[in-house]
């Protein structure tokens, strides 16, 4: 079910005080990256991608929101 597996690809240990959540939704896939403040600069501490089904997402617009549910 690609709801439970979308769930579990945002498993990160994040605080609002150690970083930033970076999100990008496009027609095949979801992608997360964790990125945590180290000095004046931000390390990858963790990423996630989950293919979409063929046809779910296009031109950027749902077409069927409760497989997303």
């Amino acid at each position: 079910m690609l709801a439970g597996n979308v769930k579990n690809m945002f498993k990160f240990n994040w605080t609002k005080d150690q970083g930033a959540i970076g999100l990008d939704i496009s027609d095949n896939s979801i992608e997360a990256v964790q990125l945590k403040a180290k000095g004046a600069r931000f390390d990858l501490v963790g990423f996630a991608r989950e293919v979409l089904p063929s046809g779910l997402v296009r031109r950027g617009k749902i077409q069927d929101p409760a497989k997303l549910a």
